[in-house]
């Protein structure tokens, strides 16, 4: 989803904030060029333009991407004392035999034009209703994956999980 909300962000006539969504993931990246794939409607991948005049301070970015998920979690009534964020990017959930596990990744680009700061795409990702057996296995130290059913042990709503981020996206930025 980041390379099409780059490509919308630098078209005219495009507002800030436009989505792009994706029902599954076979070619997703996050830091360090690390792989990440979803199955078909499971996850919530969804990538977010921003022109430069709405972002009065494009480093926080990750931190609003981040506390607005947080957000959004909570708003769908899942307990926000469940969750957290271990910075710069990943979404992280309780202590297991010691060990965070991720449920949610997210990646933030910056854009320039002519030398300027044009726009930023926030990329998130989120495990939704995945079984263990569709999470990828992941080397130590690294966070094991883990989805919201997972930890919930109830399916959760992607759509409505959906509005609520991006209600959750708009309240952080404004």
């Amino acid at each position: 989803t980041m390379a099409p909300a780059h490509a919308l962000a630098e078209q005219a006539g495009v507002r800030s904030g436009a989505l792009v969504l994706a029902d599954e993931q076979t070619a997703g990246r996050g830091r360090l060029h690390r792989q990440w794939d979803a199955p078909f409607g499971r996850a919530l991948l969804l990538s977010v333009a921003l022109r430069a005049e709405q972002i009065a301070n494009a480093p926080v970015l990750p931190m609003i991407a981040g506390l607005a998920v947080l957000h959004a979690l909570e708003r769908v009534g899942l307990p926000s004392a469940g969750f957290g964020l271990k910075w710069p990017n990943d979404i992280v959930c309780g202590e297991r035999a010691g060990r965070q596990r991720k449920i949610g990744g997210i990646l933030v680009e910056s854009a320039l034009s002519g030398g300027s700061f044009s726009h930023a795409v926030i990329g998130i990702g989120l495990n939704v209703n995945q079984q263990p057996a569709e999470l990828p296995h992941v080397e130590l130290p690294a966070p094991q994956p883990a989805s919201l059913l997972m930890e919930s042990g109830s399916p959760v709503d992607r759509t409505l999980l959906l509005l609520e981020l991006c209600r959750a996206i708009a309240d952080q930025l404004a």
